[in-house]
């Protein structure tokens, strides 16, 4: 962009968000502020640049140096009358944070706070230098959603915190009354982080490679920033909580605190042997299954829940069907191009890998164990009985049989894998 006509140009900066509200903390770094440095990074205006106002935050605009920001109401003259608009695109929302570019959206936030981006950092030092940041106490407002410890909190937090020092130097910092740019200073310097699920990971964005981060959260938050760690690329390892409000097991955070980053997985759960997480079914399966993280357990639970029908006999003329299963960077793309070699051979990579059509399948079994389904569903058992009528009786939960939802699953799975194979030419497939 550049000067018109030589005269000041105004530049406006509406957020393209996906989801959230920017008067909230998490959703105004991710969803506004970072992504519009971003989009600003390349754009030339030498005119003022007018932002909406997002209430307690506007003061980290003021903080921005390379940019001569004004906040404004939505219907205030800046926001109607500039000339040029700028739309950027928000990487904002619970579950599917883009994950576009976050390192240059980094650096774009750094370099506006005047802050070195050198992210060199590839190991840690002898002794870590390990962050805890505390929720600060925050008034209650009549009306308004709770806020810092009357939201969430670790009541044995103190005890945490004495334990971490046997490892490292430990800061404590509530980020409540801090600057941004001091907030952002605090997550850079540190080598672990150990903070409570909440808007506060926002501050994840600015830390540096292999920086290890312990999050302190619920069953049914583990899932909300999946995509954000991944897009962040740093070792998360979550330390279940069974309440907002309830103490956390100190010896699986010190355990976590002492894993080399190297060694820990994205995601890595743990939790005290004692707690048993019970999923209750509901009918979305799917949801769920991000939400709570499903595991093996749960799978082997739904197995042998399948034992109390026979598994149905599928007559078949194809030659063998080929299933290979293994970790990423095994070396499992290769054998599938060596297998590949014989060209009457097609295997398939992953189909339509963003909505898992296999593991959906396997969900809808999920809510199966002992008492679920009971001989009662099945309109095969109700036929059975003198007095079933189709008018008279209560059929809202009349289903075919397990047979038969087994059977729909293997027509699928060939519709979508066997036929294709065979009308490209393969003889066979996996």
């Amino acid at each position: 962009m550049t000067e018109h006509d030589h005269t000041a140009i105004d530049l406006v900066v509406h957020p393209d968000n996906r989801i959230g509200r920017l008067d909230g903390f998490f959703h105004f770094i991710i969803g506004y502020l970072a992504p519009t440095l971003y989009a600003l990074r390349e754009t030339q205006v030498n005119g003022s640049i007018g932002v909406e106002a997002c209430g307690p935050f506007d003061r980290f605009w003021g903080e921005v140096r390379q940019h001569r920001i004004k906040v404004a109401e939505p219907q205030a003259e800046i926001m109607t009358t500039a000339p040029v608009h700028l739309k950027p695109r928000g990487f904002d929302a619970p579950t599917g944070h883009a994950r576009t570019p976050w390192m240059p959206v980094r650096r774009s936030v750094l370099n506006a706070f005047e802050i070195d981006t050198t992210d060199d950092k590839e190991s840690y030092d002898a002794t870590p230098r390990i962050l805890v940041i505390d929720r600060a106490h925050v008034a209650a407002v009549a009306g308004a959603q709770a806020r810092g410890r009357a939201r969430r909190s670790v009541p044995n937090l103190p005890e945490i915190i004495e334990d971490l020092r046997a490892i490292g130097p430990v800061d404590v910092v509530t980020f409540e009354d801090l600057s941004l740019r001091e907030q952002i200073l605090a997550t850079r310097n540190a080598d672990i982080i150990v903070a409570q699920h909440g808007a506060v990971m926002a501050n994840l964005l600015w830390s540096r490679r292999r920086t290890h981060v312990i999050e302190i959260v619920t069953p049914e938050k583990e899932k909300i920033f999946t995509s954000y760690f991944e897009g962040l690329g740093v070792p998360v390892t979550q330390i279940s909580q069974s309440d907002v409000h309830d103490p956390v097991d100190a010896d699986l955070v010190i355990q976590a605190a002492r894993n080399h980053p190297g060694e820990v997985q994205a995601r890595n759960r743990q939790r005290s042997r004692s707690e048993k997480q019970h999923i209750r079914w509901s009918a979305r399966a799917w949801k769920r299954h991000e939400s709570k993280g499903i595991d093996e357990h749960d799978t082997q639970r739904w197995l042998r829940a399948l034992d109390r029908w026979p598994t149905p006999t599928f007559a078949t003329n194809d030659d063998p069907v080929f299933l290979l299963s293994s970790i990423w960077r095994s070396g499992s793309t290769l054998l599938q191009r060596l297998m590949m070699s014989d060209p009457q051979l097609l295997i398939w990579g992953e189909p339509f890998a963003q909505r898992d059509p296999v593991r959906q399948l396997g969900d809808m079994f999920l809510p199966f164990d002992d008492r679920y389904p009971t001989p009662g569903h099945f309109i095969s058992e109700r036929l059975e009985g003198a007095d079933f009528s189709l008018t008279d009786s209560w059929v809202a939960n009349m289903y075919p049989s397990v047979e038969d939802l087994q059977r729909s699953h293997r027509a699928l799975l060939d519709t979508l894998l066997a036929e294709p194979a065979r009308r490209h030419g393969f003889a066979r497939w996996g």
